[in-house]
């Protein structure tokens, strides 16, 4: 069998419920970003395939009406924590599917950001914290 060549995305996930009343009272959204190949997948003790998801970090759109030192809290507070959550998770290649279909703009590929001699996932790092990813 033919492997396939990598296919390389960024997908957002809405984990707002995963954080306190407190941050999550000062935001529109929290999504959690994980970079994954869609033509890798992973086989976790049953014949559903997975994708590999890794952990890139945390997005949020904060409420238009927050003070200033409200929105500085919801920073600070996001940039503290974000690094709590597990670094590489695994999540049925079907869900995540699904989730591209009811709203395509959470999916990125992003095979162009890719630099040549540099691990895939380190360049995907580094363009994340760049700024050279974003969401339509």
């Amino acid at each position: 069998m033919e492997k396939l060549a990598p296919n390389y995305c960024v997908i957002r996930m809405d984990e707002s419920s995963f954080w306190s009343e407190d941050v999550s009272s000062r935001v529109e959204s929290i999504w959690g970003v994980y970079a994954f190949d869609r033509n890798a997948h992973s086989y976790l003790c049953e014949s559903t395939p997975s994708y590999c998801l890794r952990f890139l970090g945390v997005d949020y759109e904060p409420l238009d009406d927050l003070s200033e030192d409200e929105s500085e809290y919801v920073n600070v507070t996001v940039l503290e924590n974000q690094y709590n959550c597990d670094p590489v998770m695994y999540m049925r290649a079907s869900s995540v599917d699904k989730l591209i279909q009811s709203d395509p703009k959470c999916l990125v590929e992003v095979d162009d950001l890719l630099e040549e001699d540099t691990d895939e996932f380190t360049s995907l790092v580094e363009a994340w914290h760049l700024g050279d990813i974003s969401f339509g």
